[in-house]
């Protein structure tokens, strides 16, 4: 398999670009498969990742959109999908970021509405 880039993605990005991979080695040829860390990252995705790529992306832009978290932070929130104040204060705890409690609650708006 080669690299076509990098950067961060969510679960469900990961997901679907294993479950692709398969398909088309599948198509090709069968005697190409995934390796045993991609496979067990599949079953690992198929797990967790249960929600669907257009929330994922509707939410990716509205946190975006409040403009005061960083890439990476998004990907976490979207990934762990908090449910509470709480959770978000362990998310952020070794971060630089500095949530108020608006900033908060809108957060946790945007997640309930993807998860």
């Amino acid at each position: 398999m080669k690299k076509i880039g990098s950067g961060m993605i969510t679960n469900v990005e990961a997901k679907l670009i294993l479950q692709a991979t398969d398909r088309r080695n599948k198509d090709v040829d069968e005697t190409i498969e995934l390796g045993h860390e991609q496979k067990v990252t599949l079953d690992y995705l198929r797990n967790v990742a249960k929600v669907n790529k257009s929330d994922i992306e509707e939410g990716k832009k509205k946190l975006t959109e409040l403009g005061v978290l960083k890439e990476h932070q998004i990907i976490m929130l979207l990934n762990l999908l908090p449910k509470n104040k709480d959770e978000i204060d362990v998310i952020f705890q070794k971060e630089r970021t500095t949530l108020t409690k608006d900033q908060i609650e809108k957060i946790l708006e945007i997640v309930k509405k993807v998860g």
